[in-house]
């Protein structure tokens, strides 16, 4: 006997309908497997007693920045996914900085200098616009993609680490008797600002932005008595992450099933 046309409409979007346990597991898959591996292409900044505008405001360091100082770097660390909201991040950068003072308000000492560094830190990710990604689901036999995906989302981080750095001055720097030795070791305090975009179940591409607060006055070798605070710098990182998986599984009423897409 046929059913009328509103049954048969019902049966098919039950037959399409992603079950709520399933639905459930897809979106916790982190659960099962929290950790990730990532490297990165970092671009670096750096703001101290060398370089800087011309003028003595820089409204509030932005004028500070100088495009033709960025330099380039190469990061790589691994993620924990605590929960859907927390993050944790171990975080190794080996990087450059470099400033001089032409174009500056000091152009006429001539001080100038590249630093190069090996930052290790570790840092928490709060995610205040967190993923929604329920990934792959079967019902009914049938593969299937949820309507309810996010795949994106924005956090916050804070941390603590280190920089093992070298500072390479020029003439006029090496013989300023202000200058300090070139091997140096400062403790770093992150924070920032970024962005994650999953491509996939297991790759996904980031972008942070951040500064480093530093408990030293030295990442350019150089202090004077009118600097007031230590040095930062600021990095901005572009990411590639990779989820490692043991299996691509789902459990399912206590039994792993392995879900296969269509060809």
């Amino acid at each position: 006997m046929a059913l009328p046309a509103s049954a048969q409409k019902k049966r098919v979007g039950r037959a399409h309908r992603a079950s709520f346990y399933d639905l459930f597991i897809a979106d916790e898959r982190w659960a099962r497997n929290p950790f990730e591996v990532y490297f990165g292409l970092p671009v670096t900044q750096y703001m101290g007693d060398i370089g800087g505008t011309q003028s003595l405001n820089n409204w509030l360091g932005f004028r500070d920045i100088s495009f033709r100082t960025l330099r380039p770097g190469f990061s790589a660390g691994m993620n924990y996914k605590y929960s859907n909201r927390f993050t944790f991040s171990g975080l190794s950068s080996l990087a450059m900085w470099s400033q001089t003072d032409k174009r500056s308000r000091n152009e006429r000492r001539g001080h100038a200098f590249s630093t190069y560094g090996i930052e290790f830190s570790a840092s928490c990710q709060y995610y205040f616009l967190p993923i929604k990604n329920i990934g792959y689901f079967t019902s009914s036999g049938r593969t299937g993609r949820g309507n309810k995906t996010i795949p994106w989302g924005l956090y916050l981080y804070a941390g603590a680490g280190a920089n093992l750095f070298i500072v390479n001055p020029n003439e006029s720097l090496k013989n300023d008797h202000r200058y300090k030795r070139n091997r140096h070791v400062a403790f770093v305090m992150p924070l920032g600002i970024g962005g994650r975009f999953e491509l996939s179940q297991q790759w996904a591409l980031e972008a942070n932005f951040g500064r480093r607060f530093m408990f030293s006055d030295y990442f350019d070798g150089f202090t004077t008595q009118y600097s007031t605070h230590a040095d930062v710098y600021y990095i901005l990182n572009f990411t590639a992450h990779y989820r490692i998986v043991s299996s691509a599984t789902f459990r399912q009423g206590g039994k792993v099933k392995k879900i296969k897409r269509r060809r």
